[in-house]
C-alpha cells in the first residue's frame, strides 16, 4: 500500500490481510494466498460477494449494522481520496439508502445472505461516486 501513498492509512490493507488470514496466526500461508487469488480470478459471484462481505464484517459476527457499515465505507472513501487527491466526504443519506436496500428483513443488520441477495438484485448497488459529496 506504500506504493499508493497509503502507508499512513493502512486500514484497507490490514482488513484484507485479516480476511485472508482466516486461521488468525498473523501469517498468510501459500494455501491462503492461492485460495484468495483463485477467488479473485476464478471465483463465482457468490464467492466474490462472500469475500467482500467479510471486509465489512470487521467483528466476524456474521453481520454488520449501519454504524459499522458507515465506518467501513468512510474508511474506504478516505483511501479513495488519498489515491485520487480528492477531498470528498460520504453522503450519509445515500449510505443509509444502500444499507436499507441490503437489510431486506428490516432487522437493522445485514448478514451475508442479505448482502448477496442485495448485490444480485442491484449489481450497481455500490456506485462509489454516488456516495461522495
Amino acid at each position: 500500500m506504500g506504493l499508493l501513498g497509503l502507508e499512513s492509512n493502512a486500514f484497507l490493507s490490514d482488513r484484507i490481510f485479516e480476511v485472508v488470514d482466516y486461521d488468525r496466526d498473523d501469517k498468510i500461508n501459500f494455501v491462503q494466498f492461492a485460495t484468495i487469488m483463485d477467488t479473485f480470478l476464478n471465483g463465482n459471484e457468490d464467492e466474490k460477494h462472500e469475500f467482500s462481505f467479510a471486509l465489512f464484517d470487521v467483528h466476524n459476527a456474521g453481520y454488520f449494522d449501519f454504524e459499522e457499515f458507515k465506518e467501513i465505507i468512510t474508511k474506504f472513501i478516505a483511501h479513495f481520496c488519498i489515491i485520487t487527491g480528492s477531498h470528498s466526504k460520504v453522503d450519509s443519506e445515500s449510505l443509509r439508502d444502500i444499507f436499507e436496500k441490503m437489510d431486506t428483513n428490516k432487522d437493522e443488520i445485514v448478514d451475508v445472505e442479505d448482502y448477496k441477495a442485495a448485490l444480485k438484485e442491484n449489481p450497481g448497488l455500490f456506485n462509489w461516486f454516488e456516495l461522495l459529496n
